[in-house]
């Protein structure tokens, strides 16, 4: 293939990896177009095939990942593995068919809110909430090159806790309430309007 070919495969990566499924899934469509106009035989085979294979895996992520289409998916992860793919391009395809119909075997979304009302706590305001595994996108159509390298700090094990200090009890001795002192009676009734001095009797 030219390299023309290469760089639009590339813009396609790259746009897969922006999140701009719909451009990846218009360009890698036009390769394979293009790869079925090579005819069949002859020296280009063997590079035609391989080229089929990747440009069909992108498209088959872009399709599931990207575009949330599984049944669009089926037909590029297929077309990997009818194209002699290596072993690592064929285990991909086939974890992408077999994604395809675990996801095609889900009830379709409206079923699965009928579902989850019926069974729903009457008493609960929200419904909880089912994070899908599906849901995670792949930053590019090469996942095995996306993992990091173990390094050493990773294998080191974390530092026990710390030992709890002993709760001491408290002491605090329990004394009687004193009783508020009572006001006097005098002075109480001094600014009433009616008082009886007995002084005088």
């Amino acid at each position: 293939m030219n390299d023309d070919f290469q760089q639009r495969y590339l813009d396609a990566e790259q746009a897969y990896g922006a999140g701009d499924y719909r451009r990846a899934a218009t360009i890698t469509e036009q390769l394979l177009q293009e790869l079925d106009s090579v005819p069949a035989g002859g020296d280009n085979n063997e590079a035609r095939l391989a080229w089929r294979a990747f440009v069909a895996l992108l498209l088959g992520h872009v399709q599931f990942h990207g575009l949330k289409d599984p049944i669009a998916a089926h037909g590029p992860y297929r077309l990997v593995l009818d194209s002699q793919p290596s072993d690592t391009l064929r285990e991909l395809a086939e974890q992408g068919l077999e994604a395809c119909e675990q996801t095609a075997s889900e009830p379709p979304p409206s079923q699965a809110n009928q579902a989850d009302a019926l069974t729903r706590d009457p008493f609960l305001s929200e419904p909880a909430v089912l994070v899908s595994m599906q849901e995670e996108t792949p930053s590019s159509a090469t996942p095995w090159l996306d993992t990091a390298t173990p390094t050493v700090e990773d294998a080191t094990p974390p530092e026990p806790p710390a030992e709890p200090e002993p709760i001491k009890p408290e002491t605090s001795e329990t004394s009687p309430p004193t009783p508020a002192p009572q006001p006097d009676p005098l002075i109480l009734l001094e600014g009433a309007l009616l008082r009886l001095d007995l002084r005088d009797r």
